[in-house]
């Protein structure tokens, strides 16, 4: 049933998104975690970061960013009187990033840059692809309508990053000693 699911995902031919709701949390989330772990643990090395410290990081990341996103996208979709449950959302994000567990052999083949890059970009892309659409065909929304609220989305976390960040600014300017000339 998963992988039937995958597959007409894969060409792009979902099923209503509720239907995709059917699967545990644990299911799903054990999924990502695996494709996340997985994904950091193949990385190059970091001269900056430790093997343990990007897995912390990419598991403190990717919640921040994957839960506001789909209440976010919740609400952008009940506009349309399209009402998705929160898990369905959840479970068709995992299943659709699923393509990108196949980087993972082609970084270890240690490909040369172009190609290497080509190729990362097209796994990287066809996911996007198939999210949009899925939400698109399964909440019976247009495409521009789900794209639109995917880059409001992203646009709102890169003011509200722009925000953190210049608070932060200022709050060490304020608080932190200038160093003795």
């Amino acid at each position: 049933m998963l992988l039937t699911d995958i597959i007409d995902l894969i060409k792009l031919k979902p099923k209503p998104l509720e239907h995709y709701s059917q699967y545990p949390l644990a299911l799903t989330v054990g999924i990502i975690l695996l494709i996340l772990l997985a994904g950091v643990l193949t990385t190059p090395p970091d001269p900056e970061l430790s093997t343990m410290e990007l897995v912390i990081v990419t598991l403190i990341i990717v919640p921040l960013y994957v839960i506001p996103g789909m209440y976010f996208l919740r609400y952008w979709l009940n506009r349309k009187d399209s009402i998705v449950s929160l898990k369905a959302l959840f479970n068709v994000w995992v299943l659709a990033g699923m393509l990108g567990i196949l980087y993972i052999p082609l970084e270890l083949m240690q490909l040369p840059y172009g190609l290497d890059l080509f190729l990362f970009l097209s796994l990287l892309a066809y996911p996007i692809v198939i999210w949009v659409v899925a939400i698109a065909k399964g909440a019976n929304v247009s495409v521009g309508y789900v794209v639109g609220g995917e880059l409001l989305f992203h646009l709102i976390i890169v003011v509200f990053a722009i925000f953190l960040l210049g608070l932060g600014t200022l709050l060490y300017f304020i608080f932190v000693e200038p160093p003795a000339l």
